[in-house]
């Protein structure tokens, strides 16, 4: 009985000839092997280096809404639109500069060297809680990465109520409006303007806190200050709230009329 030939190219190689042994057939399939991982390294790398490129070129995009159907008036906030989003119409009578907002924080630990990337501040200047180190247990010293963090532009408006919606015999009211990104400088002093947002509650640390001294979270400090102490001397220290307006946009209100800004 005549032996069977080998098959024509078994393992796909071009210019296999069914006359090779099976040494040689074992040769042709380690190298198909290394072809097949290096081409698989060079796909892994090349994926590391799209996703290096886009972390390096990380680009920060802010939502904005406008042009819900109902708009506010200031008076008109309560504590029933925490957290909702709406507009709200008013009269911009003062403007701050434009300065940089730490959004998110990286921090270097003051005793191990640990870093604690991405913390996300408060309306305040947030420090982690405590190091993620399991054999440090540093909670108040910490230092600020300024090169690994995030900022964005800051501004903040005084807003007040326009003077058509202010009732017979009464005060005009007043809000803080706080705009970040691309909305800075959208209005100045004496532009009527809608701004669509949520209302937020925020702690009134300013004004409790000593002259110099800057509000900050620091959970497990010592705290070294008194009391503040009311007329009955209690010797309890108060906490207040203070509302503000984070608007996303901010739109001229003859815009929404229909007449444009002439100015």
């Amino acid at each position: 009985m005549e032996p069977l030939p080998l098959p024509v190219n078994p393992i796909g190689v071009p210019g296999f000839a069914g006359g090779m042994n099976m040494g040689d057939v074992q040769q042709v399939r380690d190298e198909n092997i290394d072809v097949d991982a290096g081409q698989r390294i060079s796909i892994d790398q090349a994926g590391e280096l799209v996703a290096a490129r886009f972390e390096e070129d990380r680009t920060q995009f802010f939502v904005s809404v406008y042009n819900l159907p109902s708009v506010l008036a200031v008076r008109s906030l309560r504590t029933d639109k925490i957290g909702q989003l709406c507009s709200i119409t008013g009269t911009v009578t003062r403007t701050s500069d434009v300065r940089p907002e730490l959004l998110t924080g990286c921090f270097r630990c003051g005793k191990c060297g640990n870093v604690e990337r991405d913390v996300e501040q408060q309306f305040q200047y947030t420090q982690p809680l405590m190091c993620t180190n399991p054999r440090c247990d540093n909670r108040s010293e910490w230092q600020l990465e300024t090169a690994d963090s995030t900022f964005v532009d800051w501004q903040r408006l005084r807003v007040q109520e326009n003077s058509d919606e202010i009732p017979a015999g009464s005060m005009p009211r007043s809000i803080d409006v706080i705009v970040r990104g691309e909305v800075v400088e959208k209005a100045k002093a004496g532009d009527k303007c809608i701004f669509t947002g949520i209302m937020a509650v925020v702690p009134d640390a300013g004004g409790l806190s000593r002259a110099g001294e800057a509000a900050q979270t620091s959970r497990g400090a010592l705290n070294n200050s008194e009391g503040v102490r009311g007329l009955k001397a209690l010797g309890v220290r108060e906490l207040t709230y203070k509302t503000c307006f984070v608007a996303t946009s901010v739109l001229p209100a003859e815009v929404r009329s229909g007449l444009g800004n002439t100015r």
